[in-house]
C-alpha cells in the first residue's frame, strides 16, 4: 500500500460492521433533504483541505481509523444527502451506487462535481472486492478531473489529472473503478432547452427539461439591439420530461426590430444557477413594410419588403405564387430605408415600370424609379414637396383609382380619413387630397390597407384589416369614391388579428387579385380570390413556414 495512506485497512472493515450505526463525535452532518446540492458538497470538502482527520476536525470518528469514506460521507451530508446507508468503508459507497442506480462505469459517463470516485488498490482491486479508496469530484474539464479526498497522504488534499492518473497517484498500478452519484443530485446530461413562439407582438417562451424535479424556476435572459438586456422569471415546470413548461409571455411591443438572444438560466435543486444554450427570435417593432408588383416586367407579381437590416429586398414569383428563397437588394445593402414608415408600389411615371414610393424619415413622400430589372434609382424625388406633409399618415396605397391610366396614391391621414392624391402622370401629386369615403374618421381602427381590382371589373378597390381583425372590401365607383359599407372578404371571425401586412396582386397569373400577408407566425401566406372578392378560407405558404418575415417591420 502506498506510503501516503494509513495502513489500518482491517480496522476500517471492523468499523464498518461494529460502528456504522453509532453516532460518533466530530463535525455535524447537515440534515438530509429531498434534493442534493452538489455545490455544497464541493464547498464543504474544499473547505477542509489540509485537515488531518483529527485536528481541527474529525469526520464520524476519523481520528481512529482509515477515514477516506468517513470524509466523503461527511461531505455528502453537507449537501443534503441521506447518508444513513453509508459507513466507514469504501464498500458502502459501492453498495449505495448499486442499490440506488447511481453507479457509473468509467468511460461511459461524464462525472459531475460532488460524485464519489472509487479507486482500486491492494487487496481491493475490483468493484466486487469493494474498492480501496474513495474521493470526490471537485471539477471536470474534458478528461481532466480535480479530485479531493480524505486520508490522502494523511490529510484532505486535491489531485488533478485523468482518472487513471489520479488512481496511479493514490494506489499505484491498479485500475480506477467508477463513480457514484448522490441520490437527488442533478443527473448527468441534464439539459434545459428554451423555445420561442411568436404570436403578434407576444413571444411565448417555454422550456423543456430532460428530467423532472430538478428545476425550481427558469430565468430567461434576453439581449438584443440597442443594448436591450432583460431577465424574466418563469416557474411551473412540465409534468413529464421533454414536455414544455416554465412559460412566460414576453411582450415585444415598442422594441427595436432585430435578432434577440434568449438564454435559459435554470435555478436548480442543487442551489445553483445553470446556464444552457440560447435560442434566437426575430422581433419586428410594428407593421411590415411590404409591397407587390411586376418589378421585373415579366408578367409576374413579385413581393418586395424592408428587412430587419433596413434594406429593400425583392422576392421573385415563379408564377404559381411561390417566391424565390433568397431576396435580392433593390437599392444596395446600406440600410437606406431605416427611416421609412410606409412604402407602396406602382407605375407612377406611366412607362411600364413598377417604381416604389415611400414616406421617409422627414415625412416626405419620395419616389424611387425602377430601371426595369428590379433595381431602383439611388436618390428619390419628392412627389409632393418636402414640407413633411405625410407625417400623420398611417397607411398608403397606390392604384389607378380614377381609371384614367395614372397611378395615384391614397392614404389614411392623421384624422383617420382616407384621402386620394392624384398623379399628373410624371410622378407628382396634387397638393390637396380628396376624401374617398367622407371625413368621419371611419378608418381609425384599420391596421393595414391594400388596393386592387378585386371584383375584376376594371376598378381599383380598397381592402383593409379593420378594428375587429376582419378583412373588409370597399368598392370603388370608378371616380375614386368608395362604397360606404365594406363587405367581408373572408368571414367576420377575426382571422386577420395577427397579420402585420397585407398586399394584393395577381400572384397566380389567373387574372384575379388575391391577397397575401405576413401572419402571426411571420410567414407569408396567400389567400386566393374567387373573382367576386371572396377569399379562400386557408392560406398557402409563399416561401415556407420558417418565420422568415419576422424582421420585416416598421
Amino acid at each position: 500500500m502506498p506510503s501516503h495512506r494509513f495502513t489500518l485497512r482491517a480496522l476500517a472493515c471492523l468499523t464498518a460492521t461494529g460502528l456504522s450505526g453509532v453516532a460518533l463525535l466530530g463535525l455535524g452532518a447537515a440534515p438530509a433533504s429531498a434534493t442534493t446540492n452538489r455545490s455544497a458538497i464541493v464547498s464543504a470538502a474544499v473547505g477542509q483541505i489540509g485537515d488531518n482527520g483529527c485536528s481541527p476536525n474529525s469526520y464520524y470518528g476519523s481520528c481512529s481509523q482509515e477515514w477516506c469514506a468517513d470524509f466523503a460521507r461527511w461531505a455528502w451530508s453537507q449537501g443534503g444527502v441521506d447518508v444513513s446507508a453509508l459507513g466507514a468503508t469504501v464498500t458502502t459507497f459501492v453498495n449505495y451506487g448499486d442499490n440506488n442506480g447511481t453507479w457509473h462505469d468509467p468511460g461511459s459517463y461524464t462525472p459531475q462535481p460532488g460524485d464519489a470516485m472509487i479507486f482500486g488498490g491492494s487487496g481491493y482491486p475490483t468493484k466486487a472486492s469493494g474498492g480501496a479508496h474513495v474521493g470526490l469530484v471537485v471539477s471536470v474539464s474534458g478528461s481532466t478531473i480535480t479530485e479531493i479526498g480524505g486520508n490522502q497522504s494523511g490529510t484532505v488534499s486535491e489531485i488533478t489529472g485523468t482518472a487513471a492518473y489520479i488512481e496511479s497517484q493514490l494506489e499505484g498500478g491498479y485500475n480506477f473503478l467508477g463513480y457514484v452519484s448522490p441520490v437527488g443530485a442533478i443527473p448527468a446530461g441534464f439539459n434545459v432547452t428554451a423555445h420561442a413562439q411568436q404570436s403578434g407582438s407576444t413571444v411565448n417562451l417555454t422550456s423543456t427539461v430532460t428530467a423532472n424535479g430538478y428545476v425550481n424556476y427558469v430565468n430567461y435572459v434576453i439581449t438584443g439591439p440597442g443594448g436591450y438586456n432583460q431577465t424574466f422569471r418563469a416557474g411551473g415546470g412540465p409534468t413529464n420530461p421533454n414536455t414544455t413548461g416554465y412559460a412566460y409571455a414576453w411582450n415585444t411591443s415598442g422594441l427595436a426590430s432585430g435578432t434577440y438572444s434568449i438564454q435559459p438560466v435554470a435555478n436548480e435543486t442543487d442551489g445553483a444557477n445553470h446556464t444552457y444554450a440560447a435560442t434566437t427570435v426575430q422581433v419586428s417593432s410594428g407593421m411590415a413594410r411590404l409591397v407587390s408588383g411586376d418589378f421585373l416586367n415579366n408578367g409576374r407579381i413579385d413581393i418586395a419588403g424592408i428587412d430587419a437590416n433596413n434594406n429593400l429586398k425583392l422576392y421573385t414569383n415563379d408564377g404559381t405564387g411561390h417566391l424565390s428563397d433568397s431576396g435580392v437588394y433593390m437599392l444596395g445593402n446600406t440600410g437606406l430605408w431605416a427611416g421609412f414608415k410606409q412604402i407602396t408600389a406602382g407605375d407612377f411615371l406611366n412607362n411600364g415600370r413598377i417604381d416604389i414610393a415611400g414616406i421617409d424619415a422627414n415625412n416626405n413622400l419620395k419616389l424611387y424609379t425602377n430601371d426595369g430589372t428590379g433595381h431602383l434609382s439611388d436618390s428619390g424625388i419628392y412627389m409632393l414637396g418636402n414640407t413633411g406633409l405625410w407625417g400623420g399618415f398611417k397607411q398608403i396605397v397606390a392604384g389607378d383609382f380614377l381609371n384614367n391610366g395614372r397611378i395615384d396614391i391614397a392614404g389614411i391621414d392623421a384624422n383617420n380619413n382616407l384621402k386620394l392624391y392624384t398623379n399628373d402622370g410624371t410622378g407628382h401629386l396634387s397638393d390637396s387630397g380628396v376624401y374617398m369615403l367622407g371625413n368621419t374618421g371611419l378608418w381609425a381602427g384599420f391596421k393595414q390597407i391594400t388596393a386592387g381590382d378585386f371584383l375584376n371589373n376594371g376598378r381599383i378597390d380598397i381592402a383593409g384589416i379593420d378594428a375587429n381583425n376582419n378583412l373588409k372590401l370597399y368598392t370603388n365607383d370608378g371616380t375614386g369614391h368608395l362604397s360606404d359599407s365594406g363587405v367581408y372578404m373572408l368571414g367576420n371571425t377575426g382571422l386577420w388579428g395577427g397579420f402585420r401586412s397585407v398586399v394584393a396582386g395577381n400572384y397566380l397569373g389567373d387574372g384575379r387579385i388575391s391577397v397575401a400577408g405576413i401572419d402571426a407566425n411571420n410567414n407569408l401566406k396567400l389567400y386566393t380570390n374567387d373573382g367576386t372578392g371572396h377569399l379562400s378560407d386557408s392560406g398557402i405558404y409563399m416561401l415556407g413556414n420558417t418565420g422568415l418575415w419576422a424582421g420585416f417591420g416598421s
